[in-house]
Protein backbone atom coordinates (compact mmCIF):
# COMPACT_ATOMS: atom_id res chain seq x y z
CA UNK A 1 0.00 0.00 0.00
CA UNK A 2 3.15 2.20 0.96
CA UNK A 3 3.99 2.00 -2.80
CA UNK A 4 0.50 2.20 -3.88
CA UNK A 5 0.05 5.55 -2.05
CA UNK A 6 3.49 6.91 -3.46
CA UNK A 7 2.49 6.42 -7.00
CA UNK A 8 -0.57 8.47 -6.35
CA UNK A 9 1.55 11.26 -5.06
CA UNK A 10 3.83 11.16 -7.62
CA UNK A 11 0.72 11.60 -10.36
CA UNK A 12 -0.43 14.63 -8.43
CA UNK A 13 -0.57 17.71 -10.39
CA UNK A 14 -1.74 20.02 -7.54
CA UNK A 15 -1.51 20.73 -3.97
CA UNK A 16 -5.43 19.84 -3.63
CA UNK A 17 -4.36 15.69 -4.71
CA UNK A 18 -1.29 16.16 -2.75
CA UNK A 19 -3.45 16.63 0.30
CA UNK A 20 -6.14 14.35 0.02
CA UNK A 21 -3.50 11.54 -0.73
CA UNK A 22 -1.53 12.05 2.29
CA UNK A 23 -5.05 12.29 4.23
CA UNK A 24 -5.68 9.05 2.66
CA UNK A 25 -2.12 7.34 3.95
CA UNK A 26 -2.32 8.57 7.60
CA UNK A 27 -5.55 7.23 7.94
CA UNK A 28 -4.07 3.81 6.36
CA UNK A 29 -1.42 4.20 8.50
CA UNK A 30 -3.26 4.69 11.80
CA UNK A 31 -5.38 2.12 11.04
CA UNK A 32 -2.38 -0.71 10.37
CA UNK A 33 -0.53 1.12 13.15
CA UNK A 34 -4.03 0.05 15.70
CA UNK A 35 -3.86 -3.63 13.99
CA UNK A 36 -0.46 -4.09 14.01
CA UNK A 37 -0.67 -3.62 17.94
CA UNK A 38 -3.68 -5.91 18.13
CA UNK A 39 -1.83 -9.08 16.12
CA UNK A 40 1.85 -9.21 16.88
CA UNK A 41 4.66 -8.01 18.39
CA UNK A 42 7.07 -8.57 15.32
CA UNK A 43 9.23 -6.48 13.73
CA UNK A 44 9.71 -6.01 9.86
CA UNK A 45 12.76 -6.93 8.31
CA UNK A 46 15.61 -4.87 7.54
CA UNK A 47 15.20 -4.94 3.85
CA UNK A 48 11.31 -4.15 4.35
CA UNK A 49 12.34 -1.01 6.11
CA UNK A 50 14.82 -0.05 3.89
CA UNK A 51 12.31 -0.27 1.37
CA UNK A 52 9.66 1.55 3.75
CA UNK A 53 12.52 4.08 4.02
CA UNK A 54 13.06 4.42 -0.03
CA UNK A 55 9.48 4.62 -0.76
CA UNK A 56 8.53 7.18 1.57
CA UNK A 57 11.23 9.26 -0.02
CA UNK A 58 10.19 9.34 -3.27
CA UNK A 59 6.69 10.09 -1.67
CA UNK A 60 7.78 12.93 0.14
CA UNK A 61 9.68 14.07 -2.57
CA UNK A 62 6.87 13.76 -4.84
CA UNK A 63 4.60 15.83 -2.29
CA UNK A 64 7.66 18.26 -1.68
CA UNK A 65 7.76 18.86 -5.84
CA UNK A 66 4.03 19.30 -6.29
CA UNK A 67 3.56 21.80 -3.32
CA UNK A 68 6.50 23.94 -3.86
CA UNK A 69 5.52 27.27 -6.40
CA UNK A 70 6.13 26.94 -9.97
CA UNK A 71 10.05 29.00 -10.33
CA UNK A 72 9.12 32.43 -11.18
CA UNK A 73 10.15 33.27 -14.82
CA UNK A 74 12.67 36.12 -14.90
CA UNK A 75 12.17 37.17 -18.34
CA UNK A 76 8.55 37.59 -17.68
CA UNK A 77 7.09 41.30 -17.76
CA UNK A 78 10.52 43.06 -18.54
CA UNK A 79 10.81 45.25 -21.68
CA UNK A 80 12.80 43.10 -23.05
CA UNK A 81 11.87 39.75 -22.41
CA UNK A 82 15.15 38.00 -22.67
CA UNK A 83 14.88 37.82 -26.31
CA UNK A 84 18.26 40.25 -26.41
Amino acid sequence: MMEYFSNVMCACKDAACADQTNDEMTRWGTEMARLANRVHDEHPSPELVKRAGEIMTNYTGCMTKVREPAPSDPCAGSADPCGG
